[in-house]
């Protein structure tokens, strides 16, 4: 996602101004989209890759084979971090109610980092149990700023205009910490609360477009069924199909993986397996920037749970000027 991509792209400006134009696109992210960004493990190392588990046998058979059968999976560790970001948010907030006294931390921001190293599954020599691996996923939480630190004798010594402007800063801090708690939690719930199963998903294709909103390219509805690599025509908000530049229909390329994830006793996963639905490419894509007759497509995969009571989106990497894009990605749920 380049923020100077309507505008001659990053590799044309100077650094300074490339990092305030990413410093920009950032703050505007709504916190739903940035924990995605966040959780997202989909283009990490091999080791998190298991292909393999695209097999014709039965859904009750499948394991993952490779470096994925020795460490916990990427929606594995995805859970864990999750888990304990919104546990440790959750610790946060209650803190912040039992300090003695207001604090004025203008300009404090909080900072989520996790060491996105899959840690050993158990059964070996590393873990005794489940509660044993989450002890061993370090998620820390970082907040820093010019801020000063108002002790309850200080307070008392204040006059009653300062000391309603430091609860005025305190409840904006506490009101933020609150509301980060809160879509950490709706995150988790969405993404792994949902116990009946994911029945479809959407695969939405859009042109990136960094100075103004996306463009839609074009849709299609799947099941959430094992299916070896398919190809299916894009269609409109209306149902129709689409046509690319050139004419031809615009089409997408797909396929359908069940991953089973080991349990207890012999795991420690929560969950019973991931679904993984890898985008290989799409063809004939409509042209959006009709200055240079291109568009810079990205794939967007939400997923539904049955009444679509759940609902989780992921997204694929941007293909930059290009109508017959490859990403060859991997998106993975609970």
């Amino acid at each position: 996602m380049d923020p100077l991509l309507d505008i001659g792209g990053g590799d044309s400006h100077s650094e300074s101004v490339r990092k305030k134009a990413r410093r920009v696109m950032l703050q505007r992210l709504p916190a739903a989209e940035m924990f995605m960004h966040f959780l997202d493990l989909h283009l990490d190392s091999a080791t998190y890759h298991v292909r393999s588990c695209l097999s014709k046998t039965p859904m009750t058979e499948q394991s993952p084979r490779g470096p994925s059968a020795r460490r916990v999976a990427a929606t594995e560790l995805t859970e864990l971090v999750l888990s304990e970001v919104t546990r440790q948010l959750v610790r946060l907030a209650v803190a912040c109610r039992k300090a003695p006294a207001p604090q004025k931390w203008i300009g404090s921001s909080v900072a989520l980092a996790f060491d996105e190293e899959p840690p050993e599954r158990s059964g070996g020599a590393s873990f005794k149990d489940e509660e044993d691996l989450r002890r061993s996923v370090h998620v820390r939480i970082f907040d820093w700023g010019r801020s000063e630190l108002n002790t309850l004798e200080q307070h008392a010594a204040m006059t009653a205009k300062q000391q309603a402007d430091r609860l005025h800063f305190w409840q904006l801090y506490v009101g933020g910490i609150d509301r980060l708690a809160w879509e950490a939690a709706r995150a988790y719930r969405h993404r792994f609360g949902n116990a009946e199963g994911w029945d479809s998903a959407c695969l939405a294709v859009f042109d990136f477009d960094s100075m103004t909103s996306d463009d839609f390219l074009g849709k299609v509805d799947i099941c959430l069924e094992r299916a070896e690599e398919v190809t299916v025509q894009l269609v409109n908000s209306k149902g129709a199909p689409v046509h690319g530049k050139s004419g031809q229909l615009s089409t997408i390329t797909y396929s359908v993986a069940w991953c089973r994830f080991q349990q207890p006793p012999l795991g420690t996963s929560r969950l019973a397996g991931a679904w993984q639905v890898t985008i290989a490419r799409a063809n004939h894509l409509p042209a959006q920037d009709g200055c240079i007759g291109t568009s810079d497509p990205y794939v967007c995969l939400t997923s539904f749970g049955p009444g679509r009571t759940f609902r989780v989106e992921q997204r694929s990497t941007v293909v930059v000027k290009n109508l017959d894009p490859e990403w060859n990605e991997d998106c993975r749920g609970g």
